[in-house]
């Protein structure tokens, strides 16, 4: 792991290189690994805290329980997630000209996600109502502490 002036470890995860490029210009000192977190294997109880910001809802819906089963097992007890998730109910969209790119997206309503954190061991510490800032899209931030 890449270890940080202050002593914290950073490991990043995307399946973009250029994403990974973007985060090592940004912190140059954490580890970052080109790939699915879904099919990386992180040992049990590894990490303190996980960010999982604006990804979730890109991954289809169905497979969003087996995320946040994954995102439990990695973090310690009393680790901590923070996580945005969607605040309706949609089972797939799909824009072409997404920031150069086709981009797909599906999700839950964020009560839906608040009872399957809970589900997987998670206790929600706070919640916040994202400011619209000028796309179609709402999200709510969640920070919750893994209770397994």
């Amino acid at each position: 792991m890449g270890c940080l002036p202050k002593g914290h470890n950073v490991t990043g995860i995307d399946v973009s290189r250029k994403q990974i490029a973007i985060a090592r210009n940004n912190v140059p000192l954490a580890k970052y690994i080109l790939g699915d977190f879904l099919e990386h294997d992180f040992p049990n109880g590894h990490f303190d805290a996980v960010v999982f910001l604006y990804a979730l809802f890109h991954v289809p819906r169905d497979r969003h329980s087996h995320v946040i089963s994954k995102i439990a097992a990695t973090l310690k007890a009393h680790g901590m997630l923070l996580i945005t998730v969607g605040t309706e109910d949609v089972a797939y969209k799909e824009r072409a000209g997404f920031c150069g790119s086709a981009m797909a997206w599906s999700y839950f309503d964020a009560r839906t996600y608040m009872d399957m954190l809970t589900q997987c061991g998670f206790e929600i510490r706070k919640t916040l109502n994202e400011k619209d800032y000028g796309s179609d899209e709402k999200h709510v931030w969640i920070l919750a502490e893994n209770k397994a």
